[in-house]
């Protein structure tokens, strides 16, 4: 009994600690190796790629398209057919007739017919059609990569932002309770009313109040990741990021072409299945065969004293499908295909180049907005310490000291977003230049 409460409180045991499994993540690149291990979509996509190179693989044995049958019978024959012969045949009276059975009772065969094709200019084509399909898996599964990557990155930087606002908001708030104790102090001396107590600690309440909504924030961002990366719920990502610096890049260029890629090879691929289908109204020329054995005996099956006889044959054959009215609506239905997925490579290729551009543009407009957020942050500092110091001093209100206070504030939280959207954009680029 003892043992087995303890083999329960062992299996409770690691269930807790199963659940409370923590993963830090020191940067973005340990975030997406593991992602790439253990997110379903690149399983899914192991998967997808196996079944391409199968469908290649069966196109090429489909060549000959070898096929054939083999069959094997025994069969005894309880009522012998007969016929009449004229008996004289026999040595018997002439005018008159004699009953002979024509079938033996036992008879046993097996027949084989191969078939080969030698020219199939289909299969042929099909060949081409597998092999584009492969290649156009391969190109899905990289663009699919990439979307999770970016994707991933996002909610990271995201998380990285909210973490930093939070840090900002704790250490304001400490200089915010400063300034309420001041002003308290002075309320007590008869220096400073009521009210600027009450808008101190307002200011203090809102600082408060940001930082719980951020706080849960931060952890429905922390569970998408996790689903982004098929991660339990249960488990802890602990994001710890110290990357702060920012690579002021003159020259950008965004390389990925996987969308254009993937549309040129859906065109390919609509071209190949219609050259395929066309050649469907060609003949095929077949190489058939047959080897047939068969044992005939009244004692028994396979009987030592059996009739045997074995005939073989090999030779060609040339077959035409005669076209259905179906076929040439699915031939037309392809051709449409055809139309649409050029015109979808053209659009494609506008749109990817538009996205490549926007990206750089984007990413240079961040630096730009960065630049400035630290411009401000530092006139915005020096404003709040100057009002800070006066108001010490009785020579500005405290209305005026919260209003630079809150503007400091609002500059830091400015400058942590810009910032880590800086390094957002930045590591997408790589991604885009990386996966293609």
């Amino acid at each position: 009994m003892k043992s087995t409460f303890k083999i329960f409180f062992i299996i409770l045991f690691s269930f807790q600690a199963r659940a409370q499994e923590t993963i830090a993540f020191k940067s973005i690149d340990e975030v997406l190796a593991y992602a790439e291990k253990n997110a379903s979509v690149f399983k899914i996509s192991n998967e997808q790629m196996a079944l391409t190179k199968y469908q290649t693989l069966i196109a090429k044995i489909n060549i000959f398209n070898p096929r054939g049958n083999a069959t094997a019978s025994a069969t005894n024959n309880l009522q012998l057919p007969s016929n009449y012969l004229p008996a004289e045949i026999f040595g018997g009276v002439p005018g008159t007739f004699k009953e002979t059975p024509f079938v033996q009772q036992y008879i046993s065969a097996i027949n084989i017919t191969p078939q080969i094709d030698l020219i199939n200019i289909q299969s042929w084509q099909k060949i081409k059609v597998s092999k584009i399909n492969e290649n156009l898996s391969e190109t899905t599964q990289l663009l699919i990569k990439k979307n999770l990557f970016e994707n991933i990155a996002m909610t990271y930087y995201t998380i990285v932002s909210i973490q930093n606002q939070i840090k900002i908001l704790e250490t304001n708030y400490a200089n915010n309770k400063k300034i309420e104790d001041a002003v308290t102090n002075k309320n007590k001396q008869g220096l400073a009313r009521q009210q600027d107590v009450n808008q101190a600690t307002v200011n203090l309440l809102q600082i408060e109040d940001k930082k719980s909504q951020l706080t849960i924030a931060v952890l429905q961002q922390k569970n998408a990741l996790k689903v982004l990366c098929d991660a339990s719920l249960e488990t802890n990502f602990e994001i710890i990021n110290s990357e702060n610096k920012i690579e002021n890049i003159t020259t950008i260029e965004v390389s990925n072409k996987l969308l254009s890629q993937q549309s040129n090879l859906q065109k390919e691929l609509s071209q190949q299945e219609l050259k395929s289908y066309k050649s469907s109204f060609y003949p095929t020329l077949t190489a058939v065969g047959n080897w047939t054995y068969q044992d005939n005996s009244n004692i028994g099956f396979f009987n030592e004293n059996s009739n045997i006889f074995q005939s073989s044959y090999i030779g060609l054959r040339l077959s035409y499908l005669l076209p259905e009215a179906s076929k040439y609506l699915q031939k037309r239905t392809l051709r449409t295909n055809l139309n649409v997925a050029v015109e979808n490579a053209k659009h494609n290729q506008l749109l990817e180049k538009s996205t490549n551009d926007q990206l750089k543009l984007e990413y240079r407009k961040t630096i730009d907005s960065n630049n400035i957020s630290e411009k401000i942050l530092m006139l915005k500092t020096d404003t709040y310490n100057k009002n800070l110091e006066i108001y010490q001093q009785d020579l500005v209100s405290i209305d005026n000291l919260l209003i630079s206070f809150n503007d400091k504030l609002n500059a830091e939280l400015n400058k942590i977003i810009s910032q880590v959207n800086a390094n957002y954009l930045r590591t997408k680029i790589n991604i885009n230049n990386t996966i293609k």
